[in-house]
């Protein structure tokens, strides 16, 4: 869903007649952000299933919203 409002919004770029090193370079910011919060939603899952929590959407989305807001701070 990160990535469709991405598009929709033109903070993520493809340009189908560059290459793909151009394309990442176009969404540093924004692959940066989606690959902190998939490792921060990976930790946060290991910690849940090392407790012996169920799982929970909020594992995966409470990262990703943390990261995107402290990302939106410093912009």
């Amino acid at each position: 869903m990160y990535l469709v409002e991405g598009l929709m919004s033109r903070t993520i770029v493809i340009d189908p007649a560059a290459s793909i090193e151009t394309n990442l370079g176009y969404n540093n910011r924004d692959l940066t952000l989606l690959a902190l919060a998939l490792l921060g939603a990976g930790a946060v899952v290991v910690v849940r299933q090392m407790t012996g929590r169920t799982s929970s959407g909020w594992a995966v989305l409470g990262p990703l919203l943390v990261i995107r807001f402290l990302f939106d701070l410093k912009r």
